[in-house]
């Protein structure tokens, strides 16, 4: 089981840094956002899933549950978090700043 986990982590980790990739090329009309995914006591939770609805598009927080993304300026999107053993959540980008922890509950 452990194993299983590990192997998990290591996957997410390299999406991660493939999702950095992606985003190195922003230009000033795009807004890049990072913080952390937390439970209620304020506990990080490493590989959860950010996904931007609109753009179809996926990230997920590091170990430490840190995440960033970057989207264009002016615009609203939906993201949707996802991880195993919390209560999904939907939130707009509006509703988020340059550095915003974004709360999540278990079930």
């Amino acid at each position: 089981m452990k194993f299983t986990v590990i192997i998990t982590f290591l996957l997410l980790l390299s999406l991660q840094g493939f999702s950095y990739e992606n985003n190195k090329g922003n230009n000033k009309n795009n807004k890049s956002f990072c913080g952390k995914i937390i439970d209620t006591n304020g506990q990080e939770i490493s590989g959860a899933t950010i996904r931007i609805v609109e753009l179809d598009q996926t990230y997920f927080s590091n170990l430490e549950g840190q995440y960033t993304f970057a989207l264009q300026n002016n615009k609203e999107y939906t993201l949707s978090i996802e991880v195993l053993g919390y209560l999904p959540k939907q939130i707009k980008s509006t509703e988020l700043h340059l550095f915003s922890d974004i709360q999540l509950s278990s079930l």
